[in-house]
């Protein structure tokens, strides 16, 4: 049994003419087209669209507007002779940028690895200072919970 979303779907795909739906869904849709009067007005409104489409026509363009569309175009001998400049001066300009990118990135690694070295000395010197100092205050009532 369809239901109107499946219905709308459906038409979505297979357009409003059901003679070229899946036999099994056109089948369904009539079904639901018998019970529903939303899905009667979704598909003339559909079939209405259709023939709105159908007959929209654009009209061939004139000889003067395709001989503007050409003068704007450049010319090709132009065209050539700066691409071949144009080209080597993006090679180059990328060439750069590519270089500065990589020039970046490594002077950043190298900045990240040396901050986290000093930060792991310093760590390093705070752990050695408290283990001295607890070493150094070490007494058995203070593990075993007993006062003396």
């Amino acid at each position: 049994m369809m239901t109107p979303e499946q219905f709308e779907d459906a038409l979505d795909l297979y357009g409003s003419d059901l003679s070229i739906w899946p036999e099994g869904l056109a089948e369904d849709a009539q079904d639901l087209l018998t019970r529903s009067d939303d899905v009667r007005q979704t598909l003339e409104d559909a079939v209405l669209l259709d023939t709105t489409l159908d007959a929209y026509t654009v009209e061939e363009p004139s000889a003067a507007f395709e001989a503007r569309l050409l003068d704007l175009a450049p010319k090709a001998q132009a065209a050539s002779q700066a691409g071949a400049g144009s080209a080597l001066k993006s090679w180059f300009s990328l060439r750069w940028a590519s270089a500065a990118a990589a020039s970046l990135a490594c002077a950043a690694f190298g900045f990240a690895v040396g901050l986290q070295s000093v930060d792991s000395i310093q760590t390093r010197k705070d752990a050695e200072a408290f283990m001295t100092a607890s070493i150094s205050t070490y007494t058995d009532e203070f593990w075993t919970g007993e006062e003396g």
